[in-house]
């Protein structure tokens, strides 16, 4: 949801510069952009669009799953959270293949055609139908589909980027949702649950931060907010993006008399300010 991870994606483009759709482009262009793709990241590996070698070597890592890994301990702490909260209420999935189709992560969750995430510049293709998730969001229908109706999903997602001290092209996700019966809540119901449930989260992870909610815009919900945390003196930090979840979303998946609310975060925000990490490519080191 937010620019921490989950609205980098998401950010509405404020410029007037026309982007293409991936998914329309012709094979002459795919080629170029993968000539490019390669220059910059790498030899591509056959059969892929534009995924580097080194990119699916750290495929297998799976830091959200190494104990060691701030990563992992960060997301067992939140999922400690919920389950002491929630009386175990919520299902964590963290196994998900990463590998998802442009139906999941893109047309179900309502994003524009010529978003720029949809881009090969942005996003790491499989193929024409495939991408490794740029975010956990991807899961969503394929869990509403399942019957699942509290969950917090938590994987690693990709996007193409720069790297330097706060930004590398694979990093981790938690997703939340959950989903109540319309004659049990109605859409304020929901946003007051949603932002009493994140306020408690924000001061298990920040006790005693002063901590501030503000609304912002996301495709797949509406309403659509973000929550920033007081870490110093005079900074803010964005940490979750959320709403309640777009009812053309859950009435794709057949669930017309059902209403709920989502948020997203990035694992690698909270652990470089709780672990006080100062460089994102510590994650990786393989150093004991």
């Amino acid at each position: 949801f937010v620019n921490f991870e989950f609205s980098r994606m998401f950010a509405v483009s404020r410029g007037k510069c026309v982007v293409t759709s991936a998914i329309s482009l012709t094979h002459t262009q795919t080629h170029s952009f993968s000539e490019q793709a390669a220059h910059i990241l790498g030899t591509i590996v056959p059969g892929t669009l534009n995924v580097s070698h080194k990119i699916n070597e750290l495929r297998g890592r799976k830091l959200h799953l190494d104990p060691s890994n701030p990563i992992c301990i960060i997301k067992n702490h939140i999922h400690e959270h919920f389950q002491q909260r929630y009386d175990g209420m919520f299902e964590m999935v963290d196994n998900l293949n990463e590998v998802v189709t442009v139906q999941q992560n893109f047309e179900e969750l309502l994003i524009p055609k010529d978003h720029p995430s949809r881009q090969l510049t942005d996003t790491y293709y499989v193929d024409h139908e495939h991408l490794l998730r740029p975010h956990t969001s991807a899961h969503q229908t394929q869990m509403y589909r399942q019957g699942s109706k509290a969950f917090l999903v938590v994987g690693d997602c990709y996007r193409k980027d720069t790297i330097d001290a706060t930004h590398y092209p694979i990093f981790h996700q938690m997703e939340g949702v959950r989903l109540w019966k319309k004659t049990e809540m109605n859409k304020s119901d929901v946003e007051h649950d949603l932002k009493q449930t994140l306020n408690a989260l924000v001061q298990h992870l920040f006790p005693g931060n002063p901590y501030r909610w503000s609304d912002d815009y996301f495709p797949f919900t509406e309403p659509s907010f973000e929550m920033e945390v007081q870490v110093d003196e005079d900074h803010w930090l964005e940490i979750f993006g959320s709403g309640v979840i777009h009812a053309n979303i859950l009435n794709a998946c057949g669930l017309h008399d059902e209403i709920g609310w989502a948020f997203g975060l990035g694992l690698e925000r909270l652990a470089m300010r709780l672990f006080d990490i100062n460089d994102i490519r510590q994650f990786w080191s393989t150093d004991e």
